[in-house]
Order: C-alpha cells, then sequence, then structure tokens
C-alpha cells in the first residue's frame, strides 16, 4: 500500500468526494485530493498533475463520468479509473468498462470502494511492471539484433538436420549469398569437401558428449566458388531440455593465415639461410683441404708432362689427369661460394627497389607497435649483387631490430652512397678506396654494451632467451656481406639503440681482369727463397718447381720453423712464400714478424680459400709488397709469380 495516493476526484457534491476520501483515508491511505465539477476544470488538472487514480461520479450537470474515462484514455492509459456513482445500470456499467473505466462501485455500497481501489493499484502496479519489463526487453532485443546484424563475425542457427534458421549481415557478405538462399541451404553446402568429415565428426560429439562450444578452422566455398578460411565456434541450443539445434561463429581468418604461412615462409628462409652458411663454413674447409690435394696432384703431372715427350703414349693419360684435376677446381669453387641452396647469383641490382620490396614483407612481420621508416638516396647507380642475399641481410637486421623493440619504438631503414678514400678506410677494416653504397638499419631499442657488440657476429652468440634465437642471424648477415666484398659497422649504446651501416662496394670488387696467357718458358733465377707450408706433399711440389728454375728452396712446415729459419739468417733470404694457414703462425704473422726485421721483405702468399675469404682477403688487400696465389695452381703460374716479386712488379 502506498504511503501517498494522489487522487482526482471529478465530483459535482463536495460531501460525496469528501465521504470517499475519508472512507479511503480510514482504510490507510494517506490522500492528496483535487477536485473538478467540470470538463474544462477535469481537463486543466489532469494537464497540470500526474495522479496515482482518478473518481468520477458518472451524472454530472454539464459531463458524464464516460466521456471522461474515454478523455482521460486519450492522454493515459494506465490511470485506474473507477466511477462511484448514485445509480450505475448494467448496460450504462458495461459501456463505461469497455470505454476503459477500471471498475465501478454504487455509493450506497462505499465499503466496496477500498477493496476495488487496491486492487486497481495492483493491477496498475503490475500492468506497469510489465510494460517495463516489455520495453526492456525490446530494448535489450534491438541491441542485440543490433550487435547481431552488425557484427564482424558470421554468427548462424541451424536445426539438428544442418538447414540455417537464421543469419546475421557478416555471414551474407562472407558467402556472398543472400538471406534467402542461405536460408534454404545445408551448412554443408558451404564446406569445403575435404572438411565434410571434420564436420561430420564435430556434430556427433555435439551430440553425444554434450560439449558445448567447439571449435575449427576450414575453408567455406563462396557462391562465387572463391574459397575463405574461417575459424568456427559453435554450441548446442536447447529447448526443454532437448537440443533442437546449433549456434555458430565463423570469424574470417584468411588474412591471419596468409600472415602466419607468409611468416612461416620467412623463417624457413631465415632458418635455410642459417643452415647454409653453417654448411658453407663447413663446406670452405673442405675445399680448402681438396685445394691442397688438387694443388699436389696438378702441380705433378705439369712437372712430369714437361719431361714426357707429345708422342709418348703417357702422354695423353697424363693430360687426361690433368684435365679432370682442373675440372674438380671448379668444384672447390663452387664449394667455397656455397651457403645458400645454390651458390650466389649476382646481377644488375637496384638497391632502392631491393629495399622497397623487403619492406612490404617487413611490414607484416615486425607488428603495429614498431613505426617502419624508409628513406632512399635518389639517382642511386645499380650494383651488382644477388637479391635474395641483400633482402636476407635487411630481413635478419630488421627482426634483430624488432627483438630489441619488445615496448615498440622506430625502425628506419636507409639508402646512401658514400666515396671512401684511404685516409677514411683506415677507420673500416676490410675497406678499399672506392665508391659504396649504404644501407643502414637503425632502431630505438635496448642497445648493446661494447662487450656484447665485439661478440655479435659470432656464430650461435645470442643475448636473447633460451629458445628465442639462434645466435646465426647477424653471423648470415656477415658472411653475405664479405661474399659481396662489403663491410658492415655497428654503432649502439645501452638505451640508445643500435645502428648497422653496411657498405657494399659499387661498382662491385668482382674483377674482370683475363689472366694472362702462361708459358712453360717461366724464367727463373739464383735467389734464396722460404718457403712454408703445412702440407708435405705442397712443400715439395713447390721446392721442385722452383729448384728447377734454379732457386735455392729452404722449407719450413709451419710458420715457427719459417721464422726461426728466417732469424737465423735474414739477408740470405730473398723472398718468402707462406701459406696463408698454418699451425702456430699463419702466414700474416709469420710476415709480420719477418718484416720488424726486414720491412721491405716481399711474399707470396698462398691459400685454398677464395676471395670472399677473411684471410685471402687480408692478405692481397692490406698488405703491400705481397700478392695472393689460389691453389690449386699452375706450377708456370708460381713461378710467374715469384719472379713478378722478386723484380718487383707486384704490389
Amino acid at each position: 500500500m502506498p504511503a501517498e495516493l494522489r487522487i482526482l476526484v471529478l465530483e459535482d457534491d463536495m460531501y460525496d468526494a469528501e465521504l470517499a476520501i475519508v472512507t479511503l483515508e480510514l482504510a490507510g491511505y494517506t490522500c492528496l485530493w483535487d477536485h473538478a465539477a467540470t470538463r474544462e476544470q477535469f481537463l486543466d488538472l489532469l494537464a497540470r498533475q500526474c495522479y496515482d487514480l482518478v473518481l468520477s461520479d458518472y451524472s454530472l450537470p454539464s459531463f458524464d463520468g464516460l466521456s471522461a474515462v474515454r478523455l482521460l484514455r486519450a492522454r493515459d492509459s494506465d490511470v485506474p479509473f473507477i466511477l462511484v456513482s448514485g445509480t450505475l445500470g448494467e448496460e450504462t456499467a458495461i459501456e463505461s468498462l469497455k470505454a476503459g473505466a477500471t471498475d465501478y462501485v454504487i455509493k450506497s455500497h462505499l465499503e466496496r470502494l477500498v477493496p476495488v481501489v487496491g486492487r486497481a493499484l495492483r493491477e496498475h502496479d503490475e500492468l506497469r511492471q510489465r510494460r517495463q519489463a516489455e520495453a526492456a526487453l525490446r530494448r535489450t532485443e534491438a541491441r542485440y539484433r543490433d550487435l547481431f546484424e552488425n557484427a564482424n563475425d558470421m554468427i548462424y542457427t541451424h536445426d539438428l538436420e544442418g538447414y540455417f534458421t537464421s543469419v546475421n549481415s557478416m555471414g551474407l557478405r562472407l558467402t556472398g549469398y543472400t538471406r534467402d538462399e542461405l536460408l534454404s541451404m545445408n551448412i554443408e553446402q558451404l564446406f569445403a569437401p575435404e572438411y565434410l568429415q571434420l564436420r561430420a565428426e564435430a556434430a556427433q560429439k555435439h551430440q553425444l558428449e554434450e560439449t558445448l562450444v567447439s571449435a575449427e578452422e576450414i575453408e567455406v566455398i563462396r557462391k562465387d566458388a572463391t574459397r575463405v578460411w574461417v575459424e568456427v565456434s559453435s554450441r548446442l541450443i536447447y529447448e526443454d531440455g532437448r537440443p533442437v539445434g546449433l549456434q555458430g561463429i565463423a570469424r574470417d581468418i584468411s588474412e591471419r593465415r596468409r600472415a602466419e604461412e607468409e611468416r612461416r615462409q620467412l623463417e624457413d628462409q631465415l632458418l635455410q639461410a642459417q643452415k647454409m652458411e653453417s654448411i658453407g663454413t663447413l663446406a670452405g674447409g673442405v675445399a680448402h683441404d681438396f685445394n691442397n690435394m688438387l694443388t699436389a696432384i696438378i702441380g705433378n703431372i705439369q712437372l712430369v708432362l714437361e719431361d714426357v715427350l707429345p708422342d709418348s703414349p703417357d702422354y695423353p693419360l697424363l693430360t687426361e689427369i690433368e684435365k679432370a684435376a682442373m675440372r674438380a677446381t671448379a668444384l672447390t669453387r663452387q664449394l667455397l661460394t656455397f651457403s645458400r641452396r645454390q651458390p650466389i647469383e649476382r646481377r644488375t641490382v637496384d638497391l632502392n627497389g631491393t629495399i622497397t620490396e623487403v619492406s612490404q614483407m617487413l611490414r607484416r612481420i615486425i607488428g603495429e607497435d614498431v613505426e617502419i621508416a624508409i628513406r632512399q638516396a635518389p639517382g642511386m647507380a645499380p650494383i651488382l649483387a644477388d637479391p635474395a642475399q641483400v633482402q636476407q641481410v635487411v630481413m635478419n637486421l630488421a627482426v634483430n631490430a624488432r627483438d630489441a623493440m619488445p615496448e615498440g619504438g622506430r625502425l628506419l631503414i636507409a639508402t646512401g652512397v658514400v666515396d671512401l678514400d684511404e685516409a677514411a678506410c683506415r677507420n673500416y677494416a676490410w675497406a678499399r678506396p672506392g665508391r659504396y653504397v649504404q644501407i643502414v638499419v637503425s632502431d630505438t631499442g635496448v642497445g648493446m654494451d661494447v662487450e656484447t657488440q665485439q661478440r655479435i657476429f659470432e656464430p650461435f652468440f645470442t643475448t636473447k632467451e633460451r629458445g628465442r634465437g639462434t645466435g646465426l642471424g647477424l653471423s648470415v648477415v656477415y658472411g653475405i656481406i664479405k661474399q659481396h666484398e662489403g663491410f658492415i659497422q655497428v654503432a649502439s649504446e645501452p638505451g640508445h639503440g643500435t645502428t648497422f651501416t653496411i657498405f657494399l662496394p659499387a661498382p662491385s670488387f668482382v674483377s674482370d681482369a683475363v689472366a694472362p696467357e702462361l708459358s712453360h718458358m717461366v724464367r727463373g733465377g739464383h735467389e734464396t727463397i722460404l718457403v712454408a707450408e703445412d702440407e708435405s706433399s705442397l712443400r715439395y711440389l713447390a721446392a721442385t718447381v722452383l729448384e728447377r728454375l734454379g732457386y735455392t728452396v729452404l722449407l719450413a712446415e709451419d710458420g715457427k720453423v719459417a721464422l726461426d729459419m728466417f732469424e737465423s739468417d735474414p739477408a740470405r733470404i730473398d723472398l718468402v712464400v707462406l701459406d696463408l694457414v698454418m699451425p702456430r703462425f699463419g702466414g700474416r704473422d709469420a710476415l709480420a714478424r719477418m718484416r720488424a726485421i726486414r720491412p721491405e721483405l716481399r711474399a707470396l702468399f698462398v691459400t685454398g680459400y677464395d676471395d670472399s675469404d677473411e684471410h685471402a682477403r687480408s692478405a692481397s688487400v692490406a698488405i703491400p709488397g705481397t700478392t695472393l696465389l689460389h691453389k690449386p695452381y699452375r706450377v708456370d703460374m708460381l713461378g710467374l709469380r715469384v719472379r713478378e716479386l722478386l723484380d718487383h712488379r707486384a704490389v
């Protein structure tokens, strides 16, 4: 029962009006009431005030209760309206109720007013609550209908036979069918044939295990016959405890699948490059030993051929052996350049275009929290390089940069051109004067200390946690750049990011010079030559060749023995022939110690590695007064290089 009851009394007799109010107050109601006796007063009060109840006499001098209830219902359909009349016939009462009156009470039985009012107020309150609930339900249904229709995923229901019973707008866009078409279809008509068995198993699992939710990735065939990957989640729909259908959500994951596939391909490429770098290191060692054996074979065959006449029956056999050995040298060259699935393939490359291509891949794998900026120098001349390996270098450095920016940041990839003179080259290891193109990869990540920078190019060295890095990425970068006769610089500080600067020669340092035509009539001499070679067969081959040319030859099995022999009588030795890689002292170290005694001493370095190897590069570039001879070599080439050095024609 309400604490207060606001009542409008339509009555021409004030006594009757007060009597009705007193009756309600005696029953416990607190009545705040207004009185009207005419139509105008009634309408005026309705316009100014909201009421909980209207009590109305049926007959008034210029108005009646039937008209009043109609006026009230035109304004407010819910307020209880009770007729309180002296006399009210059955027909009039029925007409009033049809017009909207809630109930009626005869003045002579006013004791009925209290229960009639109580029932009217309860029914009004129930009606109000029901209407509020219905309005809330309509709002909820509208909200969920909006969510249903405007969801980014396909939402649908189908019966236990698989026929659609509802589908949202995204389902129409995803499949290409109209709503009417889908509502006449079975869901299996959308699935690619190879997924029907999976679908059948999922349906059986639903029914047998009463699984609430299941999810699988399948391909849907659209109306235009194209395919799209979706992730489907579904659950059973129950009515009265019995399953009557399924509700499903299908999310378009085709872009995610494409990105994952691209990422897998990129990871495969990176892993392949890293694996091939390790294999390339092994292959280089094998090729070095193989070149030593070939040098002995070729050299000794050539020495024998000098003593065999062309009309001898052994001459063709010996020349065939020589040809086979020379063909084998081509295999060693391939081994020495092998670090990927196929040998390095250099061609004219537009560096800016190559960076643009790789940047498009990077945007898909780096992540949205890293800003990628590309800054390219205009008008850059092409370079001679393997574009796939150049892209691999940028990719490895960019992935490292991403890992160094776990909270996001900025990645800059820039190109440029720089000319290095001899003075500038002293600031860069392995640099030679000339024009270089630059690739700069800079990040705003965590940076590195000096100790870390000194080790980053070591194979298997990594600062990442276990399972997140192989430690080969920068080793691969370093190897590729070396193969392209370039070099790399790193600048970094903890907390201030890292910048890698790559220098690639433009034009390439690949030599187009043609090897000189050699003659068996190589001029010899009477000088003394110290030969240091750890392979005994090659040591004695060199001695035989040089002694036949008239030289006095001293032999040493490694760099330490050669240094001891030189120190015992430095003035006696006119030239040293040094293998670059030997036990105890290599060729470079041995020469450095010898030149500490005789700075003008000239040397011929011999190596089984190719020009991209660090030992060979440093020997031929960084040490003046030396020249380099690759194994396997012709014996006449050995004599020629020795004579050039002795005559001071080599640089």
